[in-house]
């Protein structure tokens, strides 16, 4: 069995549309949803993340050396149906 949890919002009928990636093409799933309300707050700390982490960690690197280097290219790849 395979979890997925994500958080949407429902449209102005109050449906919300969920796509659930199980990624077995023409197989018969059993998919089970479980919903609850949730608050709005959607900030990094509500993530699990301490208070100000990102504040007192982004631009902190001082090591010149230190860098991203290039990434490289997408690979073409055929459009989906």
């Amino acid at each position: 069995m395979n979890t997925v949890r994500t958080v949407c919002e429902s449209d102005e009928r109050g449906t919300a549309h969920v796509a659930v990636p199980i990624g077995l093409p023409r197989r018969r799933v059993e998919i089970v949803i479980v919903w609850q309300e949730v608050d709005g707050d959607d900030t990094p700390d509500a993530h699990g993340w301490p208070p100000g982490w990102f504040e007192r960690t982004a631009g902190t690197i001082e090591d010149p050396s230190f860098v991203r280097h290039p990434q490289g290219e997408y690979e073409a790849r055929e459009a989906l149906p």
